[in-house]
């Protein structure tokens, strides 16, 4: 069994942002999670996009564009998740 759960070798967040987005199929703002970051492996980003109804995507860019969404999950989960914290909640708003 691997030391690095995420296969990528020494990953770190580097930056998590929230900002307004829109979609091709809706014309309301809609919002998304930015997490930047960095490993062995490449740098890239992780979107988590806050659909209507409750439902989130996964979108990868860089080194993690084209992953399923769930490794995208998996990564961005573990990655905002730091021991010692509370748990990460996103908040739902209007």
């Amino acid at each position: 069994m691997s030391d690095d759960p995420l296969g990528l070798g020494n990953a770190t967040m580097r930056s998590l942002e929230r900002f307004p987005i829109r979609t091709r199929d809706t014309e309301a703002m809609q919002s998304a999670w930015r997490m930047e970051i960095e490993s062995d492996a490449g740098k890239g980003a992780i979107m988590l996009v806050d659909l209507p109804g409750g439902e989130a995507i996964f979108r990868g860019e860089g080194h993690f564009l084209g992953w399923p969404q769930d490794r995208l999950a998996a990564v961005f989960n573990t990655l905002r998740s730091t021991p010692g914290e509370p748990p990460f909640e996103l908040q739902q708003l209007g």
